[in-house]
């Protein structure tokens, strides 16, 4: 009786053993997959961020591109007008050699 008490101990040892071995293991498991969340919701965090500043850069380039546009263009009527002023000047000229 004494040995049966024994080995009925030792199978419920092992049961029990086996059990919080796998109650562990599912916890480990649970903040293995906390840990992974939390570094891809950083990771997330981060992309917004650079996104949003990516945003900001674009905007910003355009700025500036529509500022050279309208530069460029000051400077080809100025361009333009230089021409023009020119060639009065060579038909003055000619005018008057005539």
């Amino acid at each position: 009786m004494l040995e049966q008490n024994k080995t009925l101990n030792q199978i419920s040892y092992e049961l029990i053993q086996d059990k919080l071995t796998m109650l562990f293991e599912s916890v480990d498991a649970i903040g293995n997959s906390k840990y992974i969340e939390d570094l891809l919701n950083i990771k997330i965090n981060d992309l917004r961020q650079k996104t949003i500043s990516y945003q900001d850069e674009i905007v910003q380039l355009k700025t500036i591109i529509k500022e050279q546009t309208k530069d460029l263009d000051s400077l080809r009527a100025d361009l333009r007008e230089i021409v023009a002023q020119k060639e009065k000047q060579l038909g003055k000229a000619k005018l008057f050699d005539n």
